[in-house]
């Protein structure tokens, strides 16, 4: 008898499991999984609902191939070779982050790999780029009727946008021009949105600024100031080491700068890479990087990494308003 009883209270256990993990009805709400496709949005331009769509793994075929633009996701590095030099298709696939991509009507940047550029990407500055026709006619406004090519940069960290490159006849220097759509506003760094440069007024509007120089709240005002270009930044280090309390020498007969129990030796054949020494060590030994502009020494690269760690030092960077900003971390 208690062999069936017990037999009975596991059926009525089993039972009360299958309930429990019976699937809701066919009209319960659904909820959206990762890798879903994503619907279109019924009002076009709905605030507040601009997110990324990843179509990785959507077929082509489903995606309307005459709204694709080519867009490059390009590095730092290769900006100054783009705008100085023109940069050629092979270049391009070794110097970019290369993917095709439209930006459609909502603003959304789709992508057949994965996801490069940001949230929240919809901006009225972007509408002559939700369409191939919308950019022909902003093009044909602004005075190409024709073109060879075209192709798209985002240049979020450069300009906080992109820039449209239009090569419009058979030299694809001479004949290029640079058109810059900024994310927020109608400036930003002095490229002015929506403005067609020709290479020599891209060139000129992309040369190097002096920047203004604030550490720990200081405005400095004696001695060299930083100097951006591009998203690079070269700053003046005997200004920057006496602003935080650091006294400074300079040895001319060994061409060494030192300061605490750190040196540079400002030689480009016996110190090639900039290397700064600490007592008998090395910060960072390979990866400094050093200047000399107007019998100044700059530190650029790793080297402004390597003085900001070893001095618990934040470096902000204001690319637009051209402001270098200095503070001690914690």
């Amino acid at each position: 008898m208690k062999k069936w009883i017990i037999i009975l209270l596991v059926l009525v256990i089993f039972s009360i499991g299958l309930v429990a993990c019976t699937p809701a009805s066919e009209e319960e709400e659904y909820l959206p999984q990762i890798g879903d496709e994503a619907q279109p949005q019924e009002n076009g331009k709905e605030e507040g609902n601009h997110s990324n769509v990843n179509v990785k793994d959507q077929s082509l075929a489903e995606i309307d191939e005459s709204k694709w633009f080519l867009l490059y996701n390009i590095h730092p590095s290769a900006i100054s070779i783009l705008v100085e030099d023109g940069l050629k298709d092979w270049q391009l696939d070794n110097f970019t982050g290369f993917e095709t991509a439209l930006i459609d009507h909502v603003g959304e940047l789709r992508i057949t790999g994965d996801i490069m550029v940001v949230h929240d990407i919809y901006s009225e500055n972007y509408d002559p780029l939700s369409d191939p026709d919308k950019l022909d006619s902003f093009l044909r406004e602004n005075g190409i009727g024709e073109y060879e090519d075209i192709r798209i940069f985002d240049m979020d960290e450069f300009i906080e946008g992109f820039v449209v490159y239009v090569v419009a006849g058979p030299d694809a220097y001479e004949d290029a021009y640079f058109i810059p759509f900024i994310k927020n506003g109608n400036e930003y760094g002095g490229f002015e949105n929506g403005r067609v440069y020709t290479r020599e007024e891209f060139i000129k509007q992309c040369g190097p600024k002096e920047a203004s120089f604030i550490v720990c709240g200081t405005d400095i005002q004696d001695g060299s100031k930083p100097i951006m270009q591009y998203v690079y930044t070269q700053i003046p280090l005997e200004p920057l080491l006496r602003s935080i309390g650091m006294a400074v020498t300079w040895d001319e007969a060994t061409k060494t700068m030192y300061f605490g129990e750190y040196s540079l030796l400002v030689d480009e054949e016996k110190n090639p890479n900039g290397d700064i020494k600490k007592g008998r060590g090395v910060l960072n030994e390979g990866y400094g990087g050093y200047r000399i502009i107007d019998d100044t020494v700059f530190i650029v690269g790793m080297n402004i990494v390597n003085v900001s760690n070893e001095f618990g030092l934040v470096i902000r960077y204001d690319y637009d308003k051209h402001v270098v900003t200095v503070t001690k971390r914690g």
